[in-house]
Parts: C-alpha cells; structure tokens; sequence
C-alpha cells in the first residue's frame, strides 16, 4: 500500500488528543477515514495500525484497557507490552471482532 497523505498528521492528533483524554481505536479509525475518503477498508486498518505504531514507537501514548476499581470508577491498565507486541495484539482482537471496532473496544491510549 503506498503512504496515504496525511497519516503523521493524524498521528500527530492521536498524540494531541491523548495529552488531554483518552482515545479510543475507532476513533483513530475514524479520523483515517475521515481525511481519507477514498480509503478501502482494508488500507483504513492498515492506516490505523500505521498510525498506532507510529506513536507507540515515538512513546508517545501507552495502550491498554480500562478495568472496573468499583461500581462508580474504572481505572486505566496499561498493556506491559512491546510495541509490535501491541500491534499485534490489536490485529488478533480486531480480526476476532469481525468487523470495525466500535466505541470503547479493543483499546484505549492515553498520555505517558
């Protein structure tokens, strides 16, 4: 696949974004379609994983998930992975959910 246009810019926003809040991969997704239209949905997943990677190995933002402290708080857990290990990751749990992820699955990345 040759480089769509734009991918260090939404890297760039991953980062931004995960300065001040949490970020979801469908919304990493999200934005490679969005400034990428034309995108099969094949280059948007390697684009998306292009971009995690991207900032990952900038250590720029950590991955990992949220677990329940108490019926009222939830608390980030990091992965305590590798980059490519992360990637990885995010491929085997993408292709077991069968489609796009949605709002809240897979994984987070927040600031360092």
């Amino acid at each position: 696949m040759r480089e769509p246009i734009g991918l260090s810019e939404i890297t760039k926003a991953l980062i931004e974004d995960a300065h001040s809040d949490v970020v979801g991969l469908w919304a990493v997704l999200w934005q490679v379609k969005e400034r990428i239209p034309t995108i099969t949905p094949q280059e948007a997943r390697r684009a998306t994983l292009t971009v995690i990677a991207e900032a990952l190995a900038k250590q720029a933002v950590v991955a990992g998930d949220f677990a329940d402290q108490d019926e009222e708080m939830a608390v980030f857990v990091p992965w305590s992975l590798r980059a490519d290990e992360t990637i990885a990751r995010i491929q085997r749990e993408w292709d077991a959910l069968g489609r796009e992820p949605n709002l809240g699955e897979i994984v987070w990345f927040v600031d360092p």
